[in-house]
């Protein structure tokens, strides 16, 4: 029997402040998420790793879970001690969490302004931190208090470990040569050792005596008296390594690029290759366990004869994607890859094709057919993407094709297709994709957008050319004519267009340039929407919008694209497309296979509401989060005394438990629901109150 709880959150009788919160974006792909990983530290009931855009993950033996942090910079280094778990970054951040999860986080002062690259706790209160401009910094408080030790040098340090109170070693950069400084007074002074090779990237020591720094070029030094003296051992790698991990029995190992693993047995003499399974960078190793680029997460429980994934998932660029159904979706990328979700996006098994190009636009008129396009082809699908055709193909070096469009004509006439790209510019077809034309006047050739509202309404965005600065066109013909139209920025780069009538349309591009236009590009305006490159724009027929571009960014407009405001994805890569199947639900794909998710338009609040009055309306919330793994809650709103029956269902309709069935008073309630013997999959919610009756979907991810 599953865990239930009811809790009544309000009474007319108490006049209470109650806060929920939206789910706004999550990660599908990779998990439990894609952000490339820089540390990571495991202990006995609480493991920590944290990367790019602020990610934070924590384990406490129920899986991976995403951390909030309050921080979108990069995160450097991690360190626990109990329930404690400290986490450095840029510009001196210093993040603590105490309550064993990971759950909340403070920011502490540090002092300084620079890259904090390393963190060491020895225990709850004496601890290290070490960054660029050989800033040294120790607390003896848990980090309430900052103590800088040493600031403001050339050197770069990388690392930081102590074994006792007294003894610390530290490992950086001096130059064009590595640094290791060893500590025998808790840090207070410092002896230095410059070491005649690249940057040391880390530092290990297993005991007092036994010390490895690893560095760029396999560069590897050991020492088994403490650090007074350094050799060059026998790393039989080139790649650069960027973690050491050493235990006192004389074995360890080294990750680094292009997921390299060494292993050393005898006191770090000579070291061997072990198979990481994996060919992403691999930043750090602790206690069995490696971190590294696109979300990477490995583990081994028999010293490394084998490495195991504690991730899921692909990490192919995607560029595109487009749902056909709820449940029905696909999402293009490099090498011709073509994924394809029938389950609303729980699964994304890769299609067999013999296409060997990167492919960009992916677009869906019915169940069966659809096209996809890469620089010099058109491909299509009648049977759901089951097998390809190629449709157009352009041998010319500069013929190239940035974006396509399809669209239905009058009842009875065919799809119209329409293509925009390089130096040739446009291509058309009037019978869905069979037969091209090209060679129209469309001016400039370098397109990189294009939409079409019906056969005949269309325009082109793209960049100046050497000869040509146009970079809007607009043709009423069907792309027999075009006409320009004025862009108002004074550097005109346009990424992609999407209008959703005839009047009604958006435009987005380099440094932020966005343009509005009610009256169908007879006026463009540029309106204020940060500084991004945005990469795509979807547009609503309600008038909502949604721009995705570099380092993660997205924004939405409420009115159309005439005010933004900025969603947090929680992704460090490029965003490349974009498509939503409602107002509310939505899909982004990007870089290192990038695949996030929305069921709220993407917001993410604390929304506070005074709650001193009789809720006036039935109403019942989305869960959150969503997905979830393995317990998730929502609240519902009863305007009158009622009986209420609230189940959950799979995904072929059998119900799986009934949570309430009985009398219920006016109010908002809130329910926790426990799917922990439950496999992965799509769940429903419904509930049945009065004449009120609303299902809503949910995701459980194990």
């Amino acid at each position: 029997m599953k865990k239930l709880f009811v809790t009544l959150v309000i009474s007319i009788l108490l006049q209470l402040n109650i806060h929920s919160q939206s789910d706004g974006w999550f990660w599908v792909n990779p998990l439990p998420q894609g952000n490339s990983l820089s540390d990571i530290k495991i202990t006995a009931n609480l493991s920590a790793a944290v990367g790019y855009a602020g990610t934070i993950i924590t384990n406490n033996g129920s899986g991976w879970q995403i951390r909030d942090g309050g921080y979108t910079d990069r995160l450097f280094s991690v360190s626990i001690i109990g329930n404690n778990i400290w986490a450095t970054g840029l510009d001196g951040t210093i993040l603590h969490c105490s309550d064993g999860s990971g759950t909340s986080w403070e920011t502490q002062t540090s002092g300084v302004d620079k890259q904090l690259r390393s963190v060491f706790f020895l225990n709850d209160n004496l601890g290290w931190c070490v960054g660029l401009n050989e800033t040294i910094l120790r607390t003896t408080n848990g980090g309430n208090d900052w103590d800088i030790i040493y600031t403001g040098g050339t050197q770069a340090y990388t690392e930081v470990i102590f074994l006792d109170e007294n003894n610390g070693w530290l490992s950086g950069t001096a130059g064009n040569n590595g640094v290791i400084k060893y500590t025998t007074d808790g840090g207070s002074t410092w002896r230095n050792s410059i070491i005649p090779a690249s940057r040391m990237n880390s530092i290990h020591f297993s005991d007092l005596n036994f010390g490895c720094a690893v560095g760029d070029g396999g560069k590897i030094f050991k020492t088994t008296n403490g650090g007074s003296d350094w050799a060059l051992a026998v790393s039989n790698t080139t790649s650069d390594l960027q973690s050491v991990y050493l235990v006192s029995s004389g074995n360890g190992w080294a990750v680094g690029k292009d997921g390299t693993i060494i292993t050393t047995t005898d006191w770090a003499a000579n070291w061997s290759s072990q198979t990481s399974g994996t060919t992403e960078n691999l930043n750090a190793i602790d206690n069995g366990w490696v971190v590294g680029d696109a979300g990477k997460i490995l583990y081994t429980s028999n010293a490394g004869a084998t490495w195991e994934q504690d991730c899921t998932g692909f990490t192919d660029n995607l560029l595109s994607l487009d749902f056909v159904t709820d449940d029905i979706g696909y999402a293009t990328g490099v090498d011709g890859k073509i994924y394809r979700t029938t389950d609303g996006g729980l699964t994304w098994p890769l299609l067999p094709t013999s296409i060997t190009v990167g492919l960009g636009k992916v677009q869906f008129i019915n169940l069966d057919t659809g096209w996809v396009a890469s620089s010099h082809y058109i491909y299509r699908t009648t049977n759901g993407g089951s097998s390809w055709e190629q449709q157009l193909y352009l041998p010319q070096p500069n013929e190239v094709i940035f974006d396509v469009e399809f669209v239905k004509g009058l009842p009875g006439e065919p799809v119209f297709g329409f293509a925009c790209g390089g130096l040739a510019g446009f291509w058309k077809s009037t019978n869905g994709g069979e037969t091209w034309s090209g060679g129209y006047a469309c001016t400039n050739g370098n397109f990189l957008g294009c939409s079409f509202v019906d056969k005949n309404n269309g325009w082109l965005v793209g960049a100046p050319s050497t000869v040509n600065t146009i970079t809007i066109m607009h043709t009423t013909d069907g792309g027999g004519t075009f006409v320009e139209q004025t862009n108002p920025i004074i550097e005109p780069y346009m990424r992609d267009v999407c209008f959703v009538t005839d009047q009604r349309g958006l435009a987005v591009g380099n440094n932020g340039k966005t343009l509005y236009t009610s009256d169908g590009g007879a006026n463009w305006e540029e309106r204020p929407n940060g500084s991004n490159v945005w990469q795509e724009v979807f547009l609503s027929e309600t008038g909502k919008a949604w721009t995705v571009g570099f380092y993660g960014s997205i924004a939405h407009s409420e009115d159309w694209g005439y005010t933004w405001q900025v969603q947090k994805s929680g992704v460090y890569e490029t965003l490349n497309g974009i498509d939503f199947i409602n107002d509310d639900e939505g899909w982004i794909v990007g870089n290192n296979g990038t695949i996030l998710h929305t069921t709220n338009g993407g917001v993410t609040f604390i929304e506070e509401e005074q709650i001193n009055k009789i809720p006036t309306t039935y109403f019942i919330s989305n869960n959150f989060p969503n997905p979830f793994n393995p317990s998730t809650k929502f609240q519902y709103s009863i305007p009158q005394s009622t009986k209420v029956q609230i189940k959950i269902f799979d995904m072929l309709g059998n119900e799986i438990e009934t949570l309430i069935n009985e009398e219920k008073s006016v109010g908002t309630y809130e329910l926790n629901w426990n799917a922990t013997d439950l496999p992965s999959g799509v769940y429903f919610y419904q509930i049945n109150a009065g004449e009120f009756i609303q299902t809503k979907k949910m995701i459980l991810i194990k």
